[in-house]
């Protein structure tokens, strides 16, 4: 099985892949999880051409390119798996504060568990604050945040 998703891993659900310019079934199941994998891991790191991309920028991508590129079943499943807000990932909450993903919810996706790092003023938060948004409902992500965009450029 190995040197099967190994040669289709880079194939894609409209044939636009290679090498053998397979379609859709035509795809091992496990070659089109390790293609979305790897999809998503070259986006998220930098590259000589491009910097890498948030997390949430490229899930946001391939939930786009379902039925395209990816097939629905296979981007549910790593949604699923991942969040929309995958842990290790940086967002902005409403009130201004930035945090980093520590856990998500399947049956709340839009609400994952942030540790805060930065207070809504940009200054380093003090001690551990760690929220589930799930049980702070007047608090909600609204935007994710690069590492290049945290508060005096500062890698928590």
């Amino acid at each position: 099985m190995m040197p099967r998703v190994a040669y289709e891993h880079h194939e894609r659900e409209n044939g636009r892949g290679y090498p053998a310019e397979l379609k859709g079934h035509e795809i091992c199941e496990y070659a089109k999880i390790i293609g979305l994998a790897d999809t998503f891991d070259a986006m998220i790191h930098s590259r000589p051409y491009r910097k890498a991309l948030t997390q949430h920028f490229s899930i946001k991508e391939l939930v786009g390119s379902k039925n395209f590129q990816f097939s629905s079943k296979t981007i549910k499943i790593f949604l699923d798996e991942m969040g929309i807000f995958p842990v290790g990932s940086y967002v902005k909450l409403n009130n201004m504060e930035i945090g980093k993903v520590v856990a998500t919810s399947k049956e709340h996706p839009l609400k994952p568990t942030i540790k805060i790092i930065f207070n809504g003023h940009g200054n380093k938060a003090p001690g551990e604050s760690v929220i589930n948004l799930e049980e702070h409902p007047v608090l909600y992500v609204t935007a994710a945040v690069s590492k290049e965009e945290l508060p005096s450029n500062q890698v928590v």
